[in-house]
């Protein structure tokens, strides 16, 4: 079986991207968006799936807090409102990464320091 999995990325700005594991290059990636370089990223594993037998999320996904909303403008031909721009997202620091995975440890009775790859 072969690893399967992609990267959550945020730019300096707090744009998120999303890309192929075997596809990302953290040097020459720019975002799509304002052209800065990656400041954070994270790998999510679907090699085995996202859930396990208990219904408990496995892949290593992080929802990330969203600093600003996009912005939103209203069409003057259907009268909806439409996103006019990206969500700009949190940056996790080194310390929100780890209370993100203690967190994820504690809910789901696991090895806190398997989940960080300390200890395998």
């Amino acid at each position: 079986m072969s690893f399967e999995g992609y990267y959550q990325i945020l730019c300096k700005n707090g744009h998120q991207a999303t890309e192929d594991c075997y596809m990302f290059e953290s040097l020459e990636w720019q975002c799509s968006v304002c052209g800065k370089k990656a400041v954070w990223r994270n790998l999510v594993d679907l090699t085995n799936g996202s859930w396990d037998d208990n219904g408990d999320k496995i892949d290593g996904y992080i929802e990330l807090e969203i600093k600003e909303q996009p912005p939103e403008c209203k069409c003057p031909t259907c009268g909806q409102k439409h996103e006019s721009g990206p969500t700009i997202y949190k940056i996790p620091t080194e310390q929100t990464a780890k209370e993100i995975a203690f967190q994820k440890a504690l809910e789901q009775d696991e090895d806190y320091e398997e989940i960080l790859g300390i200890r395998k």
